[in-house]
């Protein structure tokens, strides 16, 4: 049974998205690796015999790959062999070959392009945090300056003299008569002279 380039296209288009949805990224990473390598190198050299023929054996024993690879590369246009170890591509099939590349090429660029999306969210995101907690330091250290700026406002009213220094010295002197301390007070000049 043999189908036409189309459904051959939309059959690698279904295995492309179960592979996609079936494995995760790390999972499927090696895969789109080796396909990128397999579907480059057909791409760059298409009259090249040696890359239309793939050693399945040697790929899945060396590497970890997921299982829509091998229906992958059937669908884009290569056939088992008859030893059963390799898959061989039809010469006549390159254009699939090269159009299911196009479409794993289109979707791991959508990824990509989601992926950097995501990335600059979490940059943006990271951002507004960062200048949040700047703004909030910046008001803490604001905080801070008019709290000791009140203090010693408060500091400065509490000393403040209420007499100027020399009320205050005539009032000390009024109160303390250093030659006779028994005494609280001197006698004004004109009560010492009407005593004489």
């Amino acid at each position: 049974m043999s189908y036409t380039i189309d459904e051959q296209l939309a059959n690698a288009t279904v295995i492309v998205e179960e592979l996609w949805h079936n494995n995760s990224k790390t999972h499927r990473d090696e895969s789109l690796a080796l396909l990128d390598r397999i579907f480059g190198n057909i791409k760059n050299y298409p009259h090249e015999a040696r890359y239309h023929r793939v050693n399945l054996f040697k790929i899945v024993n060396a590497h970890s790959i997921v299982k829509e690879f091998t229906p992958l590369l059937l669908a884009s246009g290569f056939a088992m062999n008859v030893d059963g170890m390799h898959v061989q591509l039809n010469p006549k099939r390159i254009d699939l070959c090269t159009a299911v590349y196009s479409i794993i090429k289109d979707r791991i660029n959508y990824e990509n392009e989601l992926l950097e999306i995501e990335r600059q969210k979490v940059i943006a995101n990271s951002k507004q945090k960062q200048q949040q907690y700047i703004n909030a330091q910046i008001r803490k250290k604001e905080a801070v300056k008019q709290r000791i700026a009140s203090d010693r406002k408060d500091i400065q009213q509490e000393y403040k003299p209420t007499l100027s220094s020399k009320q205050r010295d005539n009032a000390y002197w009024k109160s303390h008569n250093i030659y006779a301390p028994n005494r609280p007070s001197l006698p004004s000049v004109d009560e010492h002279e009407k005593h004489l």
